[in-house]
């Protein structure tokens, strides 16, 4: 079973809902992940309301000294991290908003191609 959906499939859907076109739909995504690249490469961070947010990190090594430190040497990598939305959900708890209401179940058989991948069991 394949565990992915793309965004053309996702356009399907979103159209199939609301009165906007399929390519209208596919227009604004592919606007929406321009704007979140050149925010992201500004250091900014971006929320989307109802789905979370994105921000820019890095690592990087440590040196001793300030003077030692050069970005080419010491940046290994650049990645983005994403914080699910989340709500307050009862006295003590944060439940994340795009998980809410999902049904885990345990996996009876694996794969051998399989092995190794950690894939959340949907029903």
């Amino acid at each position: 079973m394949d565990t992915t959906i793309g965004v053309r499939a996702l356009a399907e859907r979103i159209s199939d809902r609301c009165t906007v076109t399929e390519s209208d739909i596919l227009a604004v995504i592919s606007a929406l992940v321009k704007e979140l690249a050149y925010e992201l490469k500004s250091g900014r961070r971006v929320k989307l309301d109802g789905l979370g947010a994105f921000k820019p990190s890095f690592h990087c090594m440590g040196c001793k000294e300030r003077k030692d430190f050069v970005v080419a040497k010491n940046i290994r990598s650049t990645h983005v991290i994403f914080q699910p939305e989340t709500h307050k959900s009862g006295p003590h708890t944060m439940s994340k908003y795009l998980l809410e209401g999902a049904k885990l179940e345990e996996v009876t058989a694996v794969k051998p191609e399989d092995k190794g991948k950690a894939e959340p069991a949907l029903p």
